[in-house]
Parts: structure tokens; C-alpha cells; sequence
């Protein structure tokens, strides 16, 4: 199942970017961003090989973006050595959202890239980053990945994320499938309906598939996704990136422990960590939210399991996987 559906206005370059760039605290004046811009259809930022396409009412999103660029997502530095190293193989991006880490990745390699996003706004935004940006030999799939094939309850969001037990159930709106692209902006912002979405698993549909590289990022369902690549990755042993979410897995009765139980026979595993200090005050955390983060190496893996576990809890940390040969 292959569905690339873009979204059907065409983006307009963002205004005003040097005005929110180069102001103190720029991303403050995202309400100045929708008085330039408005707030209906698409805006396009530049971002990685192209351009980024938003709704134009997220305008915190896009201010953000603006004062950040790259930097907003640190990660990427990780992996975009091993992709410039490509010879052959397949990048595969599980958790596509809008599609940066396919704009980022496709600067950095020539490789084909096949992305996952189960949300269809989200992914009609990414389809049409890409189309706009004008990259070759990416595709999109409106997808869930998991450890077993079906549907799933999948609360929407600008990070959606599988529902959980007695919690899973749809709540989408009649004819909310259609909706415009403002209506469907403003209900993935503020109402994040649930909805259903078909999930396959990786080893079947990427079975004549040579993976090179594999990135997940799916908010605590990320050891179920990499169950269901357990051929690929003693197959093909593909580079990976890997955000654990300690608190999400729990919901789901997985744990980082069960993560790394699962990968560590195969990969050497590096863990860091790209969270503010969060030992600072919270308003300082919020100063340097967006400032350039080179992140922290834990010396072992323990280590990240103590961190972890220590409170306040960690919202993400992240797994570099390189094979062990």
C-alpha cells in the first residue's frame, strides 16, 4: 500500500524570515509571522536539499524553524557521515512527520530514501515538501510500522503517537478524512483526533529491500518497529538511528533495558543525549532551547539506563547503531 497524496494549495515562500532571525528571542514573534504571511494554505521554509512546507497558522512551528534551522534537530549530525558514505543499500526514515530527516538526508546521500508517516496530513505535507523541494527517489508511504500487520489507533499530532491499551480507541470525525487543509491544520494542532491507521511490518514490506540505513522515531513504539525488522537488520545490518522514548515504552509494557537487549548482539551502540541540561532553571532552558546543542555521549550504556530512569524523566534519548562486523 503506497499512498503519496500531496496537499493540493501551493506553497508560498515565508516571509519575514530575516526580521524573526536576527531579533532577540525571534521565535517570540510568531504572531508577527501570521500577520506577514496570514494563516491559510502552506508557507515553504528553506530546510536540508529543499524546502519545508507548513500550514501557515502553525506559526510557532515555522518561527521556530526559522530561529533553529538545522539545529532543531541535532540528531541528524550523528548519521550524516555514514549517509555520505553510501555506496548502495536504501534509507529508510520510520517516522517521516513533515519530512525533515528526508530533506536532511537527501543532501547528504544520492541513495533512494523510502519514509513512513501514518498521519495523512502530515504525510501530504512531507509529499509535498518533496515535491516542491524536487528530489528524485523518495517515497513516502502512509504507514505505521509495528511488529505485527493491521490498523492501530494513532493520536494525531504534530508528533503523533500509537494509543495504548484500554486508551485505544478512534475518536475521528465524520468527514474529517477530507477535510480542507486549514480545518485539518488547525484539528492536528489543537484537537489531535484519533484515528485508524494500517500498520505493516518492516520485514515484509521492505522484504527485496537492501537497507543501508534505518532511523526511528515513533514516540515509545520503537522496540515493536524494530521486532518487525529483526530480518533486515541481521541481514542487511543496517546503520541505525534510534530516539528511545523511556517513559512512551513504558506504555506499551517495553522498556530501553528490552531495546538494547535487542540490538546489542548485532550493533555497537552509542548513546547520547540531546536534552537540555535539565538540571537548569526552566526559564534558562527555555533561552537556549533552539541554541546549537552538540549533545552528550554517555560513557556506557548503563549510563543512558540510569538517565533514564532518573527524574525528571528524560523525554528522548538517542542510539547510534553501527554493526558489528
Amino acid at each position: 500500500m503506497h499512498t503519496t497524496e500531496a496537499a493540493t494549495d501551493k506553497p508560498r515562500s515565508v516571509r519575514g524570515a530575516a526580521l524573526v532571525r536576527e531579533m532577540p528571542l525571534g521565535r517570540k514573534l510568531h504572531p508577527l509571522l501570521g500577520w506577514i504571511n496570514g494563516t491559510q494554505g502552506l508557507v515553504a521554509v528553506p530546510f536540508g536539499a529543499g524546502r519545508l512546507v507548513h500550514p501557515a497558522s502553525w506559526t510557532k512551528a515555522v518561527a521556530t524553524l526559522l530561529v533553529a534551522g538545522e539545529d532543531l534537530l541535532p540528531e541528524f549530525r550523528l548519521i550524516a557521515p555514514v549517509l555520505r558514505g553510501l555506496t548502495r543499500g536504501t534509507v529508510v526514515d520510520v517516522g517521516a512527520n513533515i519530512g525533515y530527516f528526508p530533506l536532511l538526508m537527501r543532501r547528504e546521500t544520492a541513495r533512494p530514501v523510502i519514509g513512513f508517516e501514518p498521519q495523512p496530513f502530515l504525510h501530504g505535507l512531507a509529499v509535498t515538501s518533496v515535491r516542491e523541494s524536487g528530489l528524485r527517489d523518495v517515497d513516502l508511504r502512509r504507514l505505521a510500522c509495528g511488529d505485527s500487520p493491521g490498523t492501530l489507533v494513532f493520536q494525531t499530532g504534530p508528533n503523533g503517537n500509537v494509543v495504548s491499551g484500554a486508551d485505544a480507541t478512534a475518536s475521528e470525525p465524520p468527514g474529517s478524512a477530507s477535510a480542507g487543509i486549514d480545518q485539518a491544520a488547525r484539528a492536528t494542532l489543537d484537537e489531535r483526533p484519533r484515528i485508524r491507521v494500517p500498520v505493516v511490518v518492516l520485514d515484509e514490506e521492505l522484504a527485496g529491500v537492501e537497507v543501508a540505513l534505518m532511523k526511528v522515531d515513533c514516540e515509545g513504539y520503537e522496540l515493536r518497529i524494530l521486532r518487525g525488522a529483526a530480518r533486515i537488520l541481521e541481514r542487511d545490518r543496517p546503520h541505525l538511528l534510534v530516539e528511545v522514548h523511556p517513559t512512551f515504552l513504558e506504555d506499551f509494557g517495553d522498556s530501553v533495558r528490552d531495546v538494547l537487549d535487542l540490538l546489542s548482539p548485532l550493533y555497537e551502540l552509542e548513546a547520547w543525549d540531546f536534552s537540555p541540561d535539565r538540571s537548569r532553571p526552566k526559564f534558562l532552558r527555555s533561552l537556549s532551547r533552539y541554541a546549537p546543542d552538540r549533545g552528550v555521549k554517555f560513557p556506557s550504556l548503563e549510563a543512558m539506563l540510569a538517565a533514564a530512569k532518573a527524574e525528571p524523566r528524560p523525554s528522548q534519548l538517542y542510539l547510534l547503531g553501527r554493526p558489528r562486523r
